[in-house]
């Protein structure tokens, strides 16, 4: 929630994205402050007439920057009315979630979480080492199972308190540790939705976490020089 409160705040500039009768706009505008709480009203920076042809109900997508972490983040909304003027006022819902997976392409981070994967129909352990929303690298017990280019249906676990996710990957690299362990990459062949933004919201609270760690390392330093 204090992420979506800074990337919706009143005065911020953020992007209205729309696409009318197969063309795509994107427009900035300013947040102002509307007395509804689950309403949003946007005052566009320049004038864009195709923006009254758009019905009540249209999807939007607004994309704000996070000044903290220096991440764009998308927010899905739909429109409820525009108002006329000099430059064109949109009232929309105000979104109640950040949608996580415009990060998913790049984020890619050490971790140290659960893993097991499925070996005729036993679950062998390991760890995952390191993650992103497409796929995974893990350090697990050797079997006949790993082999290049073959599915794995795998299971690990995020520090969210919530149900394990069940990925099924393909191995792309594999890398003996010792004679007991193998390093496996996994890409990501089967992963819904909800585990994708799953596994976003978890790498976002990390980087998170591991900013404010530096920053406080610093400022120690700092102070102790």
């Amino acid at each position: 929630m204090e992420l979506l409160n800074r990337l919706l705040r009143p005065g911020k500039i953020i992007k209205l994205k729309f696409d009318i009768s197969g063309f795509k706009r994107s427009i900035q505008a300013y947040i102002i402050r509307n007395p509804n709480p689950e309403h949003l009203t946007l005052l566009f920076k320049d004038n864009e007439p195709l923006v009254y042809h758009l019905p009540p109900e249209t999807g939007l997508k607004l994309i704000s920057r996070d000044e903290e972490d220096g991440h764009d983040y998308r927010l899905l909304t739909e429109l409820i009315e525009v108002k006329q003027g000099e430059l064109p006022r949109v009232v929309v819902k105000r979104p109640t979630e950040v949608d996580y997976s415009t990060r998913r392409s790049f984020m890619r981070l050490d971790v140290n979480l659960p893993f097991s994967y499925y070996d005729n129909f036993k679950e062998q352990p390991g760890e995952v080492r390191n993650l992103s929303i497409t796929g995974l690298l893990a350090l697990v017990k050797t079997t006949p199972s790993l082999k290049l280019n073959h599915s794995l249906t795998c299971k690990f676990t995020l520090p969210d308190n919530s149900k394990p996710l069940i990925i099924i990957g393909k191995i792309i690299r594999l890398e003996e540790e010792d004679p007991e362990h193998t390093w496996v990459a996994l890409d990501f062949q089967s992963a819904s939705e909800e585990i994708k933004n799953r596994i976003s919201r978890y790498l976002v609270q990390r980087q998170r976490h591991l900013i404010n760690i530096k920053k406080k390392l610093k400022k120690t330093q700092d102070s102790s020089s």
